[in-house]
């Protein structure tokens, strides 16, 4: 078949692939590192939005409430004090189950939250004690008010007030601490957040470096095979048909383009051989020698023959010049007998 021109090494092919199996094994291992720190940050979201939503969230609308029932039992016995009338005492009491009811909720509310308080549990503990006696005075207020009991009345109002501002200010004690875990839980999914968007925006810098890399790689690898069949054909042009592609792959595109050129490559050169070695045969007085057609494509057939025709045309008129010198030598022997005969006469 000729020498070979080596245009793509083995070593070289080998190094290619390598260096795109490393660049998928990266992309998997920094795409399975981002998803679980994604999986982590998201979940912490998750595990700090139902939080605040089953505790603090719940724990500040019932503050809410329970503050405004306050207010509306401390209205309420009021009146009943002031009118002797029994039907703001029966409200009161429909607030005050109400109370016990957001103290209920807001107790639960604890169990929802990332980290119970304890501060918190002994603040509502308090909170319903106090409540309680807040309450018990303002019925003996109002006792005393029916009873005609100024004295005590007026002294019983005097602590229902006190107990009132007690438990205001109890209130709202709790409420700033509800407020500071509220903030808290805001500030850790923030932060969370926060961490979430620097992994994706980290991750997504570093898959695009490994992208653009194994861009590069891949654009060098598929550059190279291509420049070998470049490199091939361009040695055809300029000094003949023995350099072949070599190194190349089993699969591909352009794998399938390099067998190709080199299947052309060994077509055309054993045309040419069979040209050339056919017409130094004729030279050197062999008439029979023809091209071999055998294997060739349809064009290439079709070459050949018109060559064979060409050689046989060649073969014929060469033939008829050697007969034509042999009947021109007969003849001079015949004359030259004739004329010596002469010479005898």
């Amino acid at each position: 078949m000729g020498q070979f021109t080596s245009i793509i090494t083995g070593k070289r092919e080998l190094s290619a692939r390598a260096m795109l199996r490393v660049g998928f094994l990266a992309l998997v291992a920094v795409c399975l590192f981002v998803g679980g720190l994604v999986w982590n940050d998201t979940s912490k979201i998750s595990e700090e939005t139902k939080s605040f939503h089953d505790g603090e969230l719940v724990a500040a609308i019932e503050s809410e409430k329970m503050l405004f029932q306050l207010v509306q039992v401390q209205q309420l016995l009021t009146d009943a004090a002031l009118t002797h009338e029994s039907t703001p005492v029966e409200q009161a009491k429909v607030v005050v189950s109400d109370f016990k009811s957001s103290t209920d909720t807001l107790e639960k509310s604890f169990a929802g939250m990332e980290d119970k308080s304890a501060a918190l549990e002994a603040t509502l503990q308090k909170l319903r004690s106090d409540f309680d006696t807040f309450f018990s005075n303002g019925l003996s207020m109002v006792e005393h008010y029916k009873a005609g009991e100024h004295q005590l009345a007026s002294r019983g109002m005097k602590l229902f007030d006190q107990d009132a501002l007690a438990v205001t200010g109890l209130m709202k004690s709790f409420s700033e601490k509800l407020e500071h875990r509220m903030a808290l839980s805001l500030e850790n999914n923030q932060r969370h957040i926060e961490s979430l968007l620097t992994v994706l925006l980290v991750s997504g810098l570093v898959l695009l470096v490994i992208l653009a890399v194994v861009y590069v790689v891949i654009t060098r690898g598929i550059n190279k095979r291509i420049h070998s069949v470049s490199s091939v054909l361009a040695e055809w042009r300029t000094s003949g048909m023995e350099p072949r592609i070599t190194g190349i792959r089993s699969t591909g595109v352009i794998a399938d383009m390099s067998w190709l050129v080199n299947d052309i490559g060994d077509l055309v050169e054993t045309l040419l051989r069979e040209i050339t070695n056919s017409l130094q045969q004729m030279s050197g007085g062999d008439l029979d020698r023809r091209i071999d057609t055998r294997g060739m494509s349809a064009g290439m057939k079709q070459v050949a023959s018109v060559v064979n025709d060409a050689l046989d045309s060649m073969a014929g008129f060469k033939r008829k010049a050697v007969k034509d010198q042999k009947r021109t030598e007969d003849f001079e022997v015949v004359l030259s007998d004739i004329t010596r005969k002469l010479q005898v006469l």
